[in-house]
């Protein structure tokens, strides 16, 4: 009998829903003593990861052994979470002896419940430090949303990079009628914010790259416009990337005007129409010339002019990208109609990056 002032652990009841064999984190000369069951799904794990890794569960669990440790002696797990599941579906773990496993009827509130039980076992993954890889723009989301919940978002930024290795959402879309559609590209208003949050330096960079190529195109932004201008700090720096990158382009064409006009250099062949829309989205003018630029050079034509009109387009048409898989650069696919050459330094980046905890 437990001791007085003390709860019984809550039997498992017959109508909570039963689930797939439990997911067990093994881990050298730790023994397993918490017990999460995420819906359906039971996870057993280490007291020490999660508090290690995790604010929440460094208060919550730390909360739990005050109530004494007797309680716990003939159980099998010291710590034993269930999920409490509200009827709007949000949801969260709560110690077993105040809340009854969720029924069926409790986990059909949940719109994805898959998706989220995928993403809880990502998020232990990267407290573990076990391999773990972001899928798409969503599950991405939803790890980051996990890992605010239950104060874990310095583990997650940490093991990110890993993660993001191999995802499909940066990958060329198999599919040869969509190679003029990425996924991540088309995302990035969304994702900006999930780096922000995350503190991820290389994320938010390969965000920003997309946002401020693509500034004055009000589709590509689409509805992330609002909350994009909603921050004014990030709308600024967006605006001076955008600034920045524009530079570049006056000086290409600049170069351009000047080699030509003044008949340093003439195109080899027709170069493509640039666009009425805007000379942001002239990469794919820019693209031929550096070719054919490229061609002279390496045919041995060696002159000032011509070199220093390289030099300038060759800095417009480079890729800043770090992340992306496709293999496409500006002008190509589905970066046909932007540049690629947008660029923040780490100082700028919108937090604190000496702060370890957040």
């Amino acid at each position: 009998m437990p001791p007085k002032g003390t709860k019984r652990p809550r039997k498992r009841s017959s109508d909570a829903a039963t689930g797939p064999p439990p997911i067990t984190f093994v881990s050298p000369g730790l023994q397993l003593d918490a017990r999460l069951l995420v819906f359906d799904q039971e996870y057993h794990v280490h007291s020490l990861i999660l508090k290690l890794h995790s604010a929440y569960f460094r208060r919550y669990l730390h909360s739990a052994e005050k109530d004494g440790e007797a309680a716990y002696a003939a159980a099998q797990f010291k710590y034993d979470y269930v999920s409490v599941i509200d009827e709007d579906g949000v949801w969260g773990l709560e110690p077993a002896d105040k809340a009854a496993p969720p029924t069926e009827a409790m986990i059909a509130r949940i719109s994805q419940p898959d998706s989220e039980k995928e993403a809880f076992r990502k998020l232990l993954c990267a407290m573990y430090n076990r391999p773990y890889r972001i899928e798409d723009v969503a599950e991405l989301e939803t790890v980051t949303r996990l890992a605010d919940f239950y104060c874990a978002l310095p583990i997650v930024s940490g093991t990110l990079s890993g993660a993001l290795l191999g995802s499909p959402m940066l990958k060329r879309d198999p599919d040869p009628e969509n190679q003029s559609y990425n996924d991540f590209a088309r995302k990035a208003g969304r994702l900006i914010f999930v780096a922000k949050k995350l503190r991820h330096v290389v994320l938010f960079r390969e965000c920003f790259i997309h946002l401020a190529g693509n500034l004055q195109d009000e589709e590509y932004l689409g509805d992330a416009i609002l909350r994009l201008k909603g921050d004014k700090e990030l709308w600024l720096l967006l605006t001076e990337g955008y600034a920045r990158m524009c530079q570049l382009l006056l000086k290409a064409h600049q170069a351009f005007v000047i080699s030509t006009v003044q008949s340093y250099w003439s195109p080899q062949q027709p170069l493509p129409k640039l666009r009425d829309e805007g000379p942001e989205e002239s990469s794919v003018f820019f693209k031929a010339l550096k070719e054919q630029l490229q061609g002279q050079l390496s045919r041995g034509v060696d002159d000032m002019h011509l070199r220093s009109l390289y030099v300038a387009v060759d800095r417009l048409m480079r890729s800043n990208l770090t992340l992306d898989q496709t293999g496409f650069q500006a002008g190509e696919g589905p970066y046909k109609w932007c540049f690629l050459c947008a660029d923040i330094s780490d100082e700028e980046m919108p937090w604190d990056l000496n702060e370890l905890d957040w």
